[in-house]
Formats: structure tokens, sequence, C-alpha cells
């Protein structure tokens, strides 16, 4: 479903008995390629995270020097970030995403063929990269070239 290439998140249940402390992990990709995948959700990279009631985690991902090249997905043709259970993001935070001197090329959405009486191609999704909700922080240069 999601991810293509990386699936990465952060999972956590406060109210379970057995949960871990799931703070301070600072996850870095870095020189890496992401190069034709596919998938419904972030072609090249989906990630998610619950957030955490009552306590801050302090989690982090970097994606430094990065490539997502001809990926497809309906919706975030190269990264699609999001919550993971809606229901439980009342409170707490939600990771620092950063992409550092990264290139997006050439990533589209997925074409989908709607049946009816006349039938057509529209093309849905949304764009390179989609988030909800949670916030992404650009450093040194990134470059977006054809795509859409």
């Amino acid at each position: 479903r999601g991810g293509g290439g990386i699936d990465v998140g952060f999972l956590i249940f406060d109210d379970h008995p057995t949960s871990l402390p799931a703070s301070r992990n600072f996850v870095i990709f870095s020189d890496c390629n992401m190069t034709e995948n596919f998938a419904a959700y972030g072609g090249g990279t989906k990630l998610f995270s619950t957030r955490s009631m009552y306590r801050s985690l302090n989690n982090s991902i970097l994606f430094d020097k990065c490539q997502w090249e001809q990926n497809k997905a309906r919706f975030g043709s190269a990264v699609e970030i999001s919550p993971h259970v809606w229901d439980i993001i009342a409170t707490g935070y939600l990771p620092h995403l950063e992409l550092k001197n990264c290139n997006f090329l050439s990533n589209f959405r997925l074409e989908i063929k709607i049946e009816e009486e006349l039938s057509a191609n529209y093309s849905w999704g949304k764009g390179t990269i989609l988030t909800s909700s949670f916030p992404i922080f650009f450093s040194g240069k990134n470059i977006f070239h054809s795509g859409n």
C-alpha cells in the first residue's frame, strides 16, 4: 500500500502495558536513491507516526543528499507523510522531518481509469510530496524537476 521504496513509522500506544519508550530516535538516510518504485501512498517513501499522549517524543528523520526519481503513487508520488491512527493524535508531537540537499526528479501521480458511460483517464493524487499534519523542514539546496 505505502512506501514503494521505504516505509518508516513510529507507532506508539501509551496505554499498552508493554510499551517501550519510543523517544529520541534519530533516523538518517544519506546518499540514498529511491528509483522507479510505486505504491498507493508514497511512491518512493512513506512515513507515518502516532502522537504520544502526555509526552514529547523528540523523534527525527533526516534525508541528506537523497534522490527520488521516476516514482509513482496516487498520493505523494515521491513521499507521503501522515499520522497513522487519526483518533489518537489529539495531543503530543509528531516527528521532525528534514530534507537536506535532496533531488526530486520525474515523479508522477498514477492515472486512474474510471469506467462510466464515457471512459476517461483522470489524474488524481497530490504532488511530489504529500503531508498531512507533519511539518517538513527543507535545508540546503533541494531540487524539484519534471514531476506533477
